[in-house]
């Protein structure tokens, strides 16, 4: 008869096992709950409260009501008896305008355990949803995702101590984007996914060192041809462009690592590639090597090593 193997991690202290279980999502570390009466009441005692994980698909499966996925999130929510949390992040798809308070709830739970790492992550969005109201002013907020969500009309955001905003398919226009900026002044990196309705970013703040852009196309019709986004970004050092870019540095004096993994037509390269020119270290990807010898080589890079060149 084979041997049993020993349970070595039932062996584990209470403290490592509930560290282990705030480190995978809600929909994996509940389960856990039935392998034995111990572990009936660790999970709801996890650090991190999260419906999807840090490597999960962009867009998760089955997180609207009609999967069953609310009545889940309400369960696990009643369940946890953690006084404290550090994260709180949840994908979900709407149905109508009934599941809209269930959003408020969730940033209610959230604010209620000090959370300071929230994301709220609207799938298959139906229409955008506004930022509860009790995240407006939540103080202690340090790191924020958004996806399809708006900001209301009287709505002033005061987060002093966001260093790190990430913005999907959030709409807004150029008088909104400075006026959210100024509600974080402690900043630090600010990262747009999707956005296309604003064209002019300015970034005043030296504490904003990173921008990250992803398919930064113009989705405003009203900019005719100028579909530009323009970038003033003096004190910025670090800037990564993913996807499809239309997009022109207007000044980033500072710039010391730019990564450039995105297309744009040929035709615009000249106009953008120069203002990055004195970076000390420049990444490009395959598809600007392809383009290399038709725009790049014609010397407006001739101040930089090629040593200083990624490739």
């Amino acid at each position: 008869m084979a041997q049993r193997q020993e349970d070595r991690i039932s062996t584990l202290p209470d403290e490592v096992l509930i560290n282990i279980l705030s480190r995978v999502p809600m929909t994996v570390g509940c389960r856990t709950g039935v392998l034995s009466r111990r572990w009936e009441n660790l999970w709801n005692q996890v650090s991190n409260v999260c419906f999807f994980g840090d490597y999960d698909d962009i867009v998760v499966k089955d997180v609207g009501p009609e999967n069953g996925f609310f009545a889940f999130v309400d369960h696990v929510l009643n369940r946890c008896n953690s006084q404290k949390i550090d994260r709180f992040w949840i994908q979900f798809k709407l149905l109508d305008d009934k599941d809209l308070s269930r959003i408020t709830n969730w940033a209610q739970f959230a604010v209620d355990r000090k959370a300071d790492d929230i994301a709220l992550m609207q799938q298959g969005a139906w229409n955008e949803v506004t930022l509860p109201e009790i995240l407006v002013s939540y103080l202690p907020l340090k790191k924020l995702k958004l996806k399809f969500f708006k900001f209301g009309e009287t709505q002033v955001i005061n987060w002093p101590c966001l260093t790190r905003l990430t913005l999907q398919s959030v709409n807004l226009n150029d008088e909104e984007v400075e006026r959210l900026l100024a509600g974080c002044p402690a900043l630090e990196t600010l990262e747009l996914i999707h956005y296309g309705f604003f064209r002019e970013l300015k970034i005043k703040s030296a504490r904003v060192k990173t921008l990250i852009l992803e398919s930064c196309i113009s989705l405003n019709l009203d900019y005719n041809n100028d579909a530009w986004l323009h970038i003033r970004a003096p004190h910025l050092q670090n800037l990564e462009v993913y996807g499809e870019a239309d997009c022109r540095l207007v000044n980033v004096s500072s710039l010391v690592d730019a990564t450039f993994d995105c297309e744009m037509k040929l035709d615009n390269i000249n106009g953008f590639l120069p203002s990055a020119s004195h970076a000390r270290r420049l990444t490009f990807t395959s598809w600007f090597m392809e383009v290399r010898e038709f725009s790049i080589s014609k010397g407006m890079f001739a101040s930089l090593g090629s040593e200083d060149e990624g490739f």
